[in-house]
């Protein structure tokens, strides 16, 4: 296996089948796994955040901000919960809320990090519209290029 959780082989088995099975598009089963290792492991910030992203596929944006909340509760520098909300806001069409956690994403993250970068041009991309309303939203593209990059990343990990 090429994570490890915290050492608990339980937790590490269902972070692994809920990661395969989301990759294997069953939203449902990946669910259920991630919410077995919060069982065991209450404080398991990867579990709520990928159950965060997983209600943002399914349209629950209230049940994605809870988890994603709940992660920066037990570790306020969880990067991944920073740039995800600054994500969730965005396409709320909050830009003050989007902005607010994207800053704490570059804030908290390494410069030459590729989400710190993308953080920060994405509040490049908000200060110009902090002096009005908008209805700006990510870009489809801009979307589905964070969702490649976050399975690279897990991609990596598994590696």
């Amino acid at each position: 296996m090429g994570w490890s959780w915290r050492q608990n082989p339980k937790v590490d088995d269902d972070m692994q089948k809920g990661y395969l099975a989301w990759g294997l598009g069953n939203l449902t089963e990946a669910m259920n796994d991630y919410e077995d290792a919060l069982m065991l492991k209450p404080d398991e910030t990867d579990a709520l955040n990928f159950l965060g992203t997983i209600y943002e596929e399914m349209g629950l944006p209230a049940k994605a901000q809870e988890k994603y909340l709940t992660a920066l509760s037990i570790d306020k520098e969880f990067l991944p919960a920073y740039f995800n909300l600054g994500m969730l806001y965005w396409n709320q069409g909050d830009p003050s809320k989007a902005a607010y956690y994207f800053q704490k994403r570059v804030q908290y993250g390494d410069p030459s990090d590729s989400w710190t970068m993308q953080a920060q041009r994405a509040l490049q991309k908000i200060q110009p519209s902090q002096t009005g309303p908008t209805t700006d939203k990510i870009s489809d593209s801009e979307d589905l290029q964070r969702r490649i990059l976050i399975k690279r990343v897990l991609d990596r990990m598994d590696q």
